[in-house]
């Protein structure tokens, strides 16, 4: 598993990728998945979406959470691919999501072949 965290002015990035051992199952499990983030999280009137993309099956959820008086914006993609799930997450000030930094780190995952 590879974990990575950074923030960025008001933007907490965070990127985690392991291998799967059973394909089928993760996207079966995906919008439970993404269902369980929303909760655990606390977001407040929480979005979810799964559709096939050209990296594989990406799901993602998207709902504001207020935290000592400030929105806040978390979103979470997860792109399950033949062999691996990389998730993506971003907690950012609701005022400036989607940030330009917020899109580049959800939109630059490509497959290298």
């Amino acid at each position: 598993m590879v974990i990575s965290a950074e923030t960025e002015g008001n933007a907490v990035f965070r990127a985690e990728c392991q291998p799967l051992s059973d394909r089928a199952k993760a996207i079966s499990e995906l919008q439970r998945t993404l269902e369980r983030y929303g909760y655990i999280l606390g977001l407040i009137n929480p979005q979810y979406s799964i559709a096939d993309s050209t990296l594989g099956v990406t799901g993602t959820y998207a709902g504001v959470k207020i935290d000592s008086g400030h929105r806040l914006e978390h979103y979470g993609k997860f792109t399950v691919g033949r062999s691996s799930i990389l998730v993506q997450l971003v907690v950012e000030s609701q005022q400036s999501f989607p940030s330009k930094k917020t899109k580049y780190f959800i939109d630059s995952v490509s497959i290298k072949r």
